[in-house]
């Protein structure tokens, strides 16, 4: 089973029970609102062509991996992932393949959202709106809960390390915290838990200086007025 089938399962499906309960503002209240349409960044499946993210079926990622028990291990939609595991694949491009599989959940969360909803988010990520995360809104190393996600109030900005923020493309800012690196891609807009209310998924690359830790993650976040602050709703 890949990654993406258990997120679905587990993390996943608690997001969207969790959203529910929680989602205070509807669709079309507060100021600030603007209508909006579902976005998804296609350039994360690098060459392979999907001109539409409507079906794991159809969604290309052309992606090859070393085998952990044979030579060579394609793979053409994201739907091809479902009947392996990391245990499959050779020990060294582990890596690359949390990173497609990352991919295919935020796929498969843009297929299964709510194509109707408003937005209280700017149009694109910047280091500006970066600066507004939680300061909990980094990698989860060392495990940290959802429980603490933000309710604190401290920004990424505010956080006790300090942070440094720079742009590395559109929708593509990299922070650095003592010795960890994380760069944070917006992967997909919608309305992940039918709220009304546009979410963002974003992935986070990062590895850390001087060590041999590197990894990727994911976490989603709304913003539930002009105003107010990202929310983390979940995360890897």
């Amino acid at each position: 089973m890949g990654i993406y089938s258990i997120f679905k399962v587990g993390p996943w499906l608690a997001l969207t029970y969790f959203l529910s309960a929680c989602s205070s503002v509807r669709q079309g209240e507060g100021d600030g609102a603007v209508s909006a349409q579902p976005w998804f960044n296609h350039s994360i499946f690098g060459r392979a062509l999907t001109p539409q993210v409507d079906s794991l079926d159809t969604v290309q990622i052309d992606a090859k991996f070393y085998g952990a028990e044979e030579p060579t291990l394609a793979f053409n939609t994201c739907s091809d992932l479902a009947n392996y595991s990391e245990t499959d694949i050779a020990y060294e491009q582990y890596l690359f393949w949390t990173t497609v599989n990352i991919n295919c959940l935020a796929a498969e969360a843009f297929i299964d959202s709510s194509p109707n909803f408003v937005s209280y988010w700017p149009e694109s990520l910047t280091p500006e709106l970066l600066l507004t995360f939680p300061s909990v809104a980094t990698p989860n190393i060392g495990g940290q809960s959802l429980s603490v996600a933000g309710k604190d109030g401290v920004t990424l900005a505010g956080a006790r390390d300090g942070v440094e923020i720079t742009e590395v493309g559109d929708n593509f800012v990299s922070a650095t915290q003592k010795t960890l690196n994380t760069k944070y891609l917006l992967v997909a807009k919608a309305d992940f838990n039918f709220d009304g209310i546009e979410d963002w998924f974003v992935r986070l690359d990062w590895n850390i200086s001087g060590a041999s830790g590197i990894g990727t993650d994911w976490i989603a976040l709304t913003k539930l007025s002009a105003d107010g602050p990202p929310m983390i709703l979940w995360r890897g």
